[in-house]
């Protein structure tokens, strides 16, 4: 398991809410190395579109979308364009478009 999401499932644990509270007392540097991992993962993960990783991609997904404000509209995009590429790389074609429709409208915000 790589080692954001070993981060990510600890930050997780206490649900979405403590997450973002923990993410943001995190100093400059950590928080964007993280979020730097998270969508070089998020990558990786669809360009080799391995079923076993999608939850952590969905789990990366859901964090970047709830927490946009600390992640950033453009790497929340990156996320998103990543997993619905994943999910198309996979056959999962509904959720893909799904998913890619949420970033055109963060892409149109």
């Amino acid at each position: 398991m790589s080692e954001i999401f070993s981060e990510v499932d600890l930050l997780l644990s206490d649900g979405l809410q403590h997450a973002a509270a923990r993410l943001r007392r995190y100093p400059p540097t950590n928080l964007n190395s993280i979020i730097q991992s998270a969508v070089a993962y998020a990558n990786e993960v669809a360009a080799n579109a391995d079923v076993k990783d999608a939850h952590f991609l969905d789990i990366l997904v859901q964090l970047s979308v709830e927490m946009t404000d600390i992640f950033g509209s453009d790497k929340t995009i990156s996320i998103l364009v990543d997993c619905a590429f994943y999910q198309e790389q996979i056959g999962n074609y509904q959720e893909g478009i799904r998913v890619g429709l949420i970033a055109l409208n963060f892409a149109e915000r």
